[in-house]
């Protein structure tokens, strides 16, 4: 729940995004229309808070498990580094290797949330967050489902490049955007996903 005591619905529980989950995401229809049917499945609105259950992706946010799963697995995969898609890739290996994930309402945490990204400027989440959703794309899907979310960020990148101008005021927006271009293409090439260079204001704040 929030900080308000009120269920994150959309956020407690969400299922393992698909290829056109990711496609959905980075086109921006979930946002648009957060009712469709992919966007539904994915952020399990229609789950019940009040009913224990087996899941398939609970968030990193207060995510317990066994120390032998951690020990198994390898713990979190560093590829992920800094942020996002860590904990969604883990749930699916746990998931992949026989592990089920239970829900338990009479647990109940506060979830205040954003700390971990406050280090990050608006252009280094943005190239991160790409980067790590791409990384899980080529990790769990098929070459061309992989191919087709790749192209889906280059498709989304240019509107939101000429959007990022306005609002900010900025040419930095076509910078930004440039570099996700470039990250998805070269992905879509290789079949695996460069790590974008540290941000200078990552470096600074954790060096």
């Amino acid at each position: 729940m929030d900080a308000t005591g009120v269920v994150q619905q959309g956020f407690c529980v969400r299922a393992f995004p698909k290829p056109i989950t990711l496609i959905f995401e980075v086109l921006g229809v979930n946002r648009l229309w957060p009712g469709n049917p992919v966007n539904r499945r994915y952020r399990c609105l229609d789950f019940d808070p009040n009913q224990a259950g087996v899941i398939e992706q609970p968030p990193g946010a207060f995510l317990l498990f066994d120390r032998e799963v951690w020990r198994k697995l390898g713990g979190l995969d560093p590829e992920f580094h800094p942020i996002w898609f860590e904990d969604v890739d883990f749930c699916k290996r746990a998931r992949d290797a026989g592990y089920v994930a239970r829900y338990v309402p009479q647990v109940v945490a506060a979830h205040r949330g954003g700390h971990s990204i406050e280090i990050l400027n608006w252009r280094c989440r943005e190239v991160y967050w790409y980067a790590s959703l791409l990384r899980y794309a080529s990790k769990h899907f098929r070459r061309r489902a992989f191919r087709g979310v790749s192209a889906a960020v280059i498709l989304s990148s240019v509107p939101r490049a000429i959007y990022g101008f306005f609002r900010r005021r900025s040419f930095q927006a076509f910078t930004v955007y440039g570099r996700v271009i470039r990250l998805a293409a070269q992905s879509m090439v290789s079949g695996r996903v460069q790590q974008p260079d540290v941000c200078p204001v990552l470096s600074k704040a954790v060096g």
